[in-house]
């Protein structure tokens, strides 16, 4: 890739499926494990969600 950016179809080949996209993202955005925000866990379920929103 250069610096110019991804074309539409460059995209789909580079992510065929969702899986793909989903697994690049997160090995990216976490390269050490998955981490809950909030209480700094490995312990983390997909889609769970906080009663309360952000601690304070």
């Amino acid at each position: 890739m250069s610096g110019r950016g991804l074309m539409i179809a460059e995209l789909f080949e580079l992510f065929p499926h969702d899986a793909l996209s989903e697994q690049s993202f997160v090995e990216r955005r976490w390269p050490d494990g998955v981490r809950c925000p909030f209480r700094g866990s490995d312990d983390v379920q997909d889609g769970a969600a906080h009663g309360g929103g952000l601690r304070q």
